[in-house]
């Protein structure tokens, strides 16, 4: 089979083309793995991984096509409990615990680049293990933007059918091996366990989540899951027709940004005793917190100053000066002067003119 171009929708729907074989476009793409970093923290003077954060980008509206065409602005989201000491939410009056913070991403050398993000830079949900901060990639970081609007929401859920079984893409920080000298994110892939209709008891609080069938360890905490629909699916929740999935998704299924990962649930042994097995089950909290952050009045104001100062430094129109001696007229001002005499004669008199000037 040939290379040639094919129209690639496995981000969100959004559109692109890659130059490749056709069946390469069921692998995973490499936006799954490059929108991933890691979250390092510092403690006194030690500093450690903690777990994993994303990037995503959310489109700047009202700048100027003068000063960019397709702005955009970048924000890094990770589990809130990963910013803090010993991984609990602890009070609102004291959120942040650790001295300070820093993304771990790739750099186009082959190596490592390190961004501060402050601990009180994030901007956390009120109600949510949800954490945000609005940050500035500089060229050296080799990395790929998720649309931060292309997620699994209320009518997205309606529309596809969505059912326990459906396949989860997690990709984050494992602790044994986070690369060298690039981080190297590990690909892990399961299915959804559960869609609860009520709260689920967290450790970090009661609140809505997905259960996943993923085997969860710390450095996971942070990470992106995304909903992979494949090819086919049938109607009426798998009871009806065979139907070949288009539309936003592609003809080869799509991945789609389902929430972040918070963490996995332990069992409680009989044995008090015995340690605390993993019972392999993973809370995912809802990408919609993502939004909801994204689209507060505190960060929505934040955008608009940026979209104000993007457009004051966009080139003005000037109209053209003349340079004239002191007593000389402007060219606006001979302009303003025909005008005027035009306006006064009555308009027999221009009329008269104006035949005298055809003859």
């Amino acid at each position: 089979m040939m290379r040639g171009h094919h129209l690639d929708t496995r981000i969100g729907g959004h559109p692109r083309y890659a130059y490749c074989h056709e069946w390469e476009l069921m692998q995973i793409p490499p936006e799954i793995l490059k929108c991933v970093c890691y979250v390092e923290v510092r403690e006194g003077s030690e500093w450690r991984l903690n777990g994993t954060a994303f990037l995503v980008g959310l489109p700047l509206t009202g700048v100027s096509r003068a000063v960019e065409g397709e702005p955009m602005a970048v924000y890094a989201v990770t589990a809130k409990h990963v910013l803090h000491h010993g991984g609990q939410t602890l009070d609102e009056d004291d959120p942040w615990w650790y001295d300070d913070a820093r993304l771990v991403l790739n750099s186009r050398s082959g190596g490592v680049e390190y961004l501060p993000v402050r601990p009180e830079l994030w901007a956390p949900h009120p109600a949510s293990d949800t954490a945000v901060v609005r940050i500035d990639i500089p060229p050296a970081i080799d990395f790929m933007l998720w649309p931060a609007e292309s997620y699994v929401n209320t009518e997205f859920f309606a529309k596809h059918e969505l059912t326990p079984g459906e396949e989860v893409i997690v990709t984050g920080l494992l602790w044994a091996h986070p690369g060298e000298p690039q981080i190297t994110p590990i690909v892990r892939v399961g299915h959804v366990a559960s869609f609860p209709i009520d709260r689920v008891n967290l450790d970090t609080g009661p609140e809505g989540a997905v259960l996943i069938e993923v085997l969860s360890f710390g450095g996971l905490s942070g990470s992106p899951a995304f909903l992979h629909l494949g090819d086919f699916r049938r109607e009426n929740h798998g009871r009806g027709d065979l139907l070949t999935l288009d539309g936003p998704t592609g003809p080869t299924g799509g991945n789609w940004l389902l929430g972040i990962v918070q963490g996995g649930f332990e069992e409680h042994p009989t044995n008090p005793e015995s340690a605390r097995r993993n019972v392999g089950i993973t809370s995912v909290i809802p990408a919609a917190r993502i939004d909801e952050l994204l689209h507060s009045e505190q960060l929505a104001e934040e955008r608009q100053e940026i979209v104000d100062r993007k457009n004051e430094s966009a080139p003005k129109t000037r109209r053209a000066s003349v340079s004239v001696g002191k007593d000389e007229p402007t060219e606006f001002g001979r302009f303003e002067d025909l005008t005027g005499d035009l306006l006064k004669v009555p308009k027999k008199e221009l009329d008269d003119k104006l035949r005298e000037d055809k003859g």
